[in-house]
């Protein structure tokens, strides 16, 4: 059965200061994951365990490692950000064993000028 991907996009960036004071914490055990061409960053926070975050590599090994340390703490929510098409492999190891899984992207005028940000 295939599933409709969600894809969310971010408008301005919110400040992690900001989040940590400001936001309330809506999903009950939710992960975030940044996603780049050879690793992935995982952060879970949730009811019941402290936030922590986990490196992986992209290997299908690794992404099954990640699917299964998520299912041991009972994640329901994955948000993953990614730029390209980085996130296809995890989202079909995922597929079926995480409820909700999201793609974050920004839009591209937003990229371009967080790029011309780093580079300066």
């Amino acid at each position: 059965m295939k599933r409709e991907v969600s894809l969310v996009y971010i408008v301005s960036p919110i400040p992690s200061d900001y989040v940590r004071h400001h936001i309330t914490q809506v999903v009950s055990r939710g992960c975030g994951m940044d996603i780049h061409k050879d690793v992935v960053v995982a952060t879970v926070r949730g009811e019941g365990f402290k936030q922590e975050l986990r490196s992986f590599k992209t290997f299908t090994s690794s992404l099954t490692q990640l699917r299964e340390w998520l299912l041991s703490l009972g994640i329901t929510h994955v948000a993953m950000e990614s730029t390209g098409v980085y996130w296809k492999p995890i989202y079909n190891v995922f597929d079926g064993f995480i409820p909700h899984i999201w793609i974050v992207k920004r839009p591209a005028h937003q990229e371009r000028a967080w790029a011309q940000d780093r580079q300066e």
